[in-house]
């Protein structure tokens, strides 16, 4: 099929990499691609000083253009890198403390408890430790699809539980590098973009960088870049600066329930090379292959899944850019990059990413066997849904809104519909990928609120 075309696009100063041959990278690219049904992805290969190797696979995601070094992707949360680092600037130039309370610089900043809000740092935030709940606790809803700017969504902030007590746990949560954006544009006086811009891209030659349409979030996950931007991107990293390594440095420890959703957690040994102990620095993951150090970050859109890998002793670089959002292929790849480049026993990632897939699958169907098995046959009649009509809000969160046909429409735009499960409990359908309750308390015959999963109640207006 000519989705999977070899040739599209290569720039290249050697016959060979140590331990990899180029025809052996387009061979596993190929594989990656087709075997995961996806139109397009670009790569990106650093092995020292004398070789860098990019190439286009594959047709852009929403035309017949040929991929090559100069087709955008989103790259998720590659972007965290790029704020950590800006960050680590201002700090330099003596205009920031990342280790001094956000409140004595900013008086509104206010989390859920008074002892957290006193002492929480923009280290705290960039490294995913302030007790904020995590993605696994479906902490994207306050901001995925809701339109809100930065602003509102730091207000928000107030309103939502702490899931652990300052600094005892990785938590990972984007909102961290949204408030460190804000203080960044306060301190230097120009927009955050335009600071990277600046300080950042201007100096090692991107200009080119774009930007998704999701402004409050840009910080953590909104840029659009091609290959031949994260090539110098990756570059820079390998030869860090002084103020960069610091950036790498562990400031908490990742746990799979820190990370990944329920259904997802079996993806860790694929994530991280099989690696035991995962760090989170500012902006980046760490972990060891033997006594070789490495620092990568994953970024995923609702369209794009990116992944890069640097291990700077070695001057080793990697990125992988695809045009699809669900796939274990870039994981595979960087790993089986890793294997060759470092001269590493080599693992059959593809074969372990389809068992995970398998897992997966029966994860989720064991979780729909689960709520079907203890589902009370005795539902609610009919005539008694018009109790549950109404809008309920929450201020974090924002509004649900219940119709009488039991359709339900979300802040997050994720409209579905109830189903009877048990009592006062419902199955939506709609809501996201995994089947999920939705539970109403009543007080003296009244519905008052209800509960999603990991979310604080919505009261009934």
């Amino acid at each position: 099929m000519r989705y999977f075309s070899l040739f599209l696009f290569s720039v290249m100063f050697s016959v060979s990499l140590f331990g990899i041959e180029q025809k052996e990278i387009t061979s596993i690219a190929n594989e990656i691609l087709s075997k995961w049904y996806f139109r397009g992805m670009a790569v990106v290969i650093i092995d020292g000083d004398n070789f860098e190797f990019i190439k286009g696979y594959g047709f852009d995601k929403n035309s017949d253009r040929i991929i090559d070094d100069q087709t955008f992707f989103e790259i998720g949360s590659l972007t965290k890198s790029f704020t950590s680092y800006g960050a680590l600037l201002l700090q330099k130039e003596g205009k920031l403390n990342l280790d001094q309370p956000i409140k004595k610089c900013d008086s509104s900043f206010e989390l859920n408890e008074k002892r957290a809000t006193e002492i929480c740092t923009l280290r705290d935030l960039l490294s995913h430790r302030s007790g904020l709940p995590g993605t696994a606790e479906d902490s994207w809803r306050l901001w995925w699809h809701t339109g809100r700017t930065r602003e509102d969504l730091i207000i928000r902030l107030k309103h939502v539980p702490l899931k652990y007590a300052s600094r005892a746990q990785f938590a990972y949560n984007s909102m961290g590098y949204v408030i460190a954006a804000e203080a960044m544009s306060k301190i230097a006086g120009v927009s955050w973009k335009d600071y990277l811009q600046k300080s950042i891209l201007d100096p090692i030659g991107i200009y080119d960088m774009k930007w998704m349409d999701w402004n409050a979030m840009n910080p953590a996950m909104g840029m659009i870049c091609n290959a031949r931007d994260m090539t110098k991107w990756l570059k820079f990293c390998i030869n860090q600066s002084e103020e960069f390594k610091e950036a790498f440095k562990q400031e908490s420890e990742m746990t799979p329930a820190g990370f990944l959703s329920a259904q997802d957690q079996m993806f860790w040994p694929l994530l991280f090379h099989d690696a035991r102990d995962v760090g989170y620095g500012m902006g980046w993951m760490n972990y060891k292959i033997g006594k070789h150090q490495i620092y990568m970050h994953s970024g995923l859109t609702d369209a794009m899944q990116s992944m890069m890998a640097i291990c700077p002793e070695k001057k080793i670089g990697i990125v992988i850019l695809t045009n699809n959002t669900s796939h274990p292929g870039a994981a595979c790849f960087i790993n089986m990059m890793l294997d060759r480049l470092l001269n590493l026993p080599r693992k059959d990632w593809l074969h372990l990413a389809d068992g995970l897939m398998q897992e997966r699958t029966k994860w989720m169907r064991g979780n729909d066997e689960r709520l079907n098995k203890i589902k009370d046959l005795f539902a609610p009649p009919e005539t008694s849904f018009y109790k549950y009509e109404g809008i309920y809000s929450n201020p974090a969160y924002g509004k649900i809104r219940i119709m009488k046909n039991l359709n339900i429409e979300t802040f997050n735009h994720q409209n579905g519909s109830l189903h009877p499960w048990k009592k006062n409990n419902f199955v939506i359908n709609g809501y996201g990928e995994v089947s999920t309750l939705i539970t109403f308390e009543q007080v003296d015959g009244k519905i008052t609120s209800c509960s999603l999963p990991f979310l604080p109640p919505f009261v009934k207006e």
